[in-house]
């Protein structure tokens, strides 16, 4: 029944109570069956649309409707298709095949295949063979296709006229026709009497004698020297079949070389000897070495105003003499006095700084063709005067 509560506390206000539902009050419908579903009532509540199904009818029957969809033939079977005018369900049967229609042919054996019966179908032209004969002899003609000789079986081949089969045999080779000829030994090969076969050129010796001695001309084709042998050469004047001997060398022709002073700029050599042919050395020239200028000896400086006398000792040999001063004693900036004489002793050097200690030093020095020779330094020093 109807009541009510408080939407806020939910206190009950007036209180519902129970009333006891009725019975449905269903009519009945009735759904008949097909070849795809059973059939059933249907029962169908009018208060509320309640239902359920009830007294269900099993399906019917297709209806099944043929059509031929292939024709059979007397190779393939055919089709039979049935389909339910109700439903649409098909299914298919198999006709069987017809049977074939044959026809018949003769044919004749030949030399290659035997005869036989053709049976051939005139729908489909399926065929088989039977009532066979057996195949007849070739017909043969012969023709020699290579001619027999003396060394060489000839060739006859046949061929059948009717299918062209063919074969061959060989024809027995002839025998030899055999001339002689007497052959002379020489110097290089025996003698020999030749058979050779007039037909096919065919050829073997017999009755061999020795061959003969050669006959010997000499030449010498490269004469001999001091460094290589000479050759003579020995050809035979019938078969020009060759061989050398070796000619001995010669002496060689000796040339003296003769010895050279040593310089100051120049090595010198001993006395020596050569082959004036060949250039083989028979004396090796040794070699002397250059001569060294000795150093300038009895050196002095003598102090002037602002200036030095320097002296010195002649130095055999000597072309000139070289000079260096410097305010240094490691004569860094050193000025140089090129004295041109080797007979000077004394060189005087002006224009220096006066009270100045200076570092002197001289060599001797020699000159030729070959180049400059210098000595070792001299040193010593000197203080200039005010």
């Amino acid at each position: 029944t109807e009541g009510s509560h408080c939407s806020v506390c939910g206190d009950v206000i007036t209180e519902q109570k129970v009333v006891k539902s009725i019975d449905h009050d269903y009519v009945a419908s009735i759904v008949e069956p097909t070849c795809t579903s059973k059939g059933y009532t249907l029962n169908t509540c009018t208060m509320c649309g309640e239902s359920y199904k009830s007294d269900y009818v099993d399906t019917v029957e297709h209806q099944y409707k043929s059509t031929v969809a292939k024709q059979p033939t007397c190779t393939e079977e055919g089709i039979k298709k049935y389909t339910c005018t109700v439903c649409g369900d098909t299914y298919n049967e198999s006709i069987p095949k017809t049977e074939h229609k044959y026809s018949e042919k003769v044919v004749a054996p030949t030399c290659t295949t035997d005869g036989y019966t053709l049976h051939t179908c005139d729908l489909c032209g399926d065929s088989y063979k039977d009532t066979i004969t057996q195949k007849v002899d070739h017909s043969y003609n012969s023709v020699v296709t290579k001619e027999p000789t003396c060394t060489e079986d000839g060739i006859k081949k046949y061929t059948c006229t009717v299918c062209g089969d063919t074969y061959s045999e060989s024809i027995s080779k002839t025998g030899h026709k055999y001339s002689e000829k007497v052959v002379a030994p020489t110097c290089t090969t025996d003698g020999y009497t030749l058979h050779t076969c007039d037909l096919c050129g065919d050829s073997y010796k017999d009755t061999v004698t020795q061959k003969i001695d050669h006959s010997y001309n000499s030449v010498v084709t490269k004469e001999p020297t001091c460094t290589e042998e000479g050759v003579k050469k020995y050809t035979c004047s019938t078969c020009g079949d060759t061989y050398t001997e070796k000619i001995p060398m010669i002496d060689h022709t000796v040339v003296i070389d003769k010895a050279v002073s040593a310089t100051y700029t120049a090595n010198g050599k001993t006395e020596g000897s050569h082959c004036s042919v060949c250039g083989k050395v028979i004396k090796p020239q040794r070699t002397i070495a250059k001569k060294k200028l000795a150093k300038p000896t009895g050196v002095k400086a003598t102090a002037m105003s602002k200036s030095f006398k320097l002296n010195w000792k002649k130095v055999a040999g000597a072309k000139g003499y070289e000079i260096q001063y410097s305010y240094k004693s490691n004569f860094s900036g050193a000025k140089k006095i090129t004295v041109k004489s080797g007979n000077a002793t004394s060189q005087t050097v002006k224009k220096l700084i006066g009270k100045k200690k200076v570092y002197i030093r001289i060599r001797a020095y020699y000159n030729d063709k070959n180049g400059k020779a210098y000595s070792t330094w001299t040193v010593t020093n000197v203080t200039t005067k005010k």
